[in-house]
């Protein structure tokens, strides 16, 4: 039987009809589903990221995408951008140093690993060939009244071979693959060595080989690569390379002196180092004249006025350093002293008898390959060396 029975839901009315419950009328809002999709919409633009920044340290340059190379200066092998030329201008890998005629101690030496991704083919000059870094490896700046200069390098592995390549003062490329017969190891010697900046490079002979070895830099003619022997000395022939041999025509080393009869202070005293390259017995200059001296005069004395008792001497700070003067009068005559008198081993000549003009005056080491730091004095009175 149908039962239309309506009944009171409260404030509403509703029709039983007959389901059990009550129908409630409502009045239609949004769906849910419109809701969360905003809130989900908001909330994922509250905790997104920002757009991520590159980090400043990884950025060299104000250009886009020009990031830093990361160089690890320990493997030679990343040391460098490639580029096909050696670079003048770049950093020294090893670093650079200044000496000066005579320094000590000789030799120099650094440790230097040789290659690079450079091929020196391209220098027109003899023997430049092998791979070398972009920057120099080491950089010397020179200043020097010496004659012979020499550099070397000594692979620690005597079966690696490397190259020396040299960039002189005044531009000139010296290079060098082998110092001599039966070694691997180059060596570039200079006779008279500018004044200036040498920018050096070890290259490797092979492509893609990094050898690790010592530079060195003397002024003695016996130091080279291991197994070097340095020229015999000759009693007919010049010893030193290319018949070097003094030459009052340059330039002082330690300028000019210009005094006069009567000067004061008294003694003029004067700080030099004594030797040099050039074998001074092999001139035959006359009796005296021996020992290894300088091409160029140590200092030349302008002298004026008259004198009867102008002496020169020398006093080596050395306990035992044996040294020569040697001197070119203003008439052109050679005079030279090795010991001023018995129990000295320091010279003194008297040049009273030579009258006004210029004396170029050589302090000379007896023994090959000693330099020897000491005192020229200058005087009219009774001062001589101890």
């Amino acid at each position: 039987m149908e039962n239309n029975t309506t009944m009171d839901c409260g404030r509403d009315k509703c029709a039983f009809e007959g389901r059990g419950f009550c129908s409630l009328p409502v009045t239609r809002k949004p769906e849910l589903s419109v809701y969360f999709s905003l809130v989900l919409f908001l909330l994922i633009l509250m905790i997104s990221p920002a757009q991520a920044q590159p980090d400043a340290d990884t950025i060299r340059g104000e250009g886009v995408g020009q990031t830093e190379l990361n160089v690890n200066s320990e493997n030679p092998e990343t040391r460098e951008v490639a580029l096909d030329r050696l670079d003048l201008s770049g950093t020294p890998t090893y670093g650079s140093t200044s000496l000066s005629a005579w320094f000590t101690p000789d030799p120099f030496t650094v440790s230097v690993t040789s290659g690079g991704v450079v091929n020196a083919g391209y220098i027109n000059a003899p023997g430049c060939r092998g791979y070398a870094a972009s920057s120099p490896d080491y950089r010397l700046h020179w200043n020097g009244d010496g004659d012979s200069l020499r550099f070397y390098f000594e692979a620690n592995n005597s079966n690696d071979d490397t190259v020396l390549l040299i960039n002189f003062p005044n531009g000139q490329w010296v290079c060098n693959d082998d110092a001599f017969s039966g070694t691997l190891n180059p060596m570039v010697i200079l006779d008279q060595a500018q004044n200036g900046r040498y920018d050096i490079w070890v290259a490797s002979y092979s492509e893609g080989e990094y050898i690790s070895g010592t530079l060195g830099i003397s002024e003695l003619s016996s130091v080279g690569p291991t197994g070097y022997t340095p020229p015999t000395t000759s009693t007919t022939q010049p010893s030193t390379s290319g018949g070097a041999r003094l030459d009052f025509s340059a330039t002082a080393r330690a300028g000019v002196i210009n005094l006069q009869a009567g000067f004061t202070p008294d003694p003029h005293e004067l700080r030099l180092t004594s030797g040099g390259s050039v074998n001074v017995s092999d001139m035959q200059l006359g009796s005296g004249c021996r020992g290894y001296a300088g091409v160029a005069p140590n200092v030349s004395l302008q002298w004026a006025g008259s004198s009867s008792d102008l002496r020169v001497f020398f006093e080596s700070e050395r306990s035992g350093g044996d040294t020569v003067l040697i001197v070119n009068t203003p008439n052109g005559d050679w005079v030279c002293n090795d010991d001023a008198f018995s129990g000295t081993l320091n010279p003194m000549l008297d040049l009273s008898g030579y009258g006004a003009g210029r004396y170029d005056i050589w302090v000379a080491s007896y023994s090959r390959d000693e330099f020897l730091p000491g005192w020229l004095s200058v005087t009219e009175l009774d001062y001589q060396p101890e």
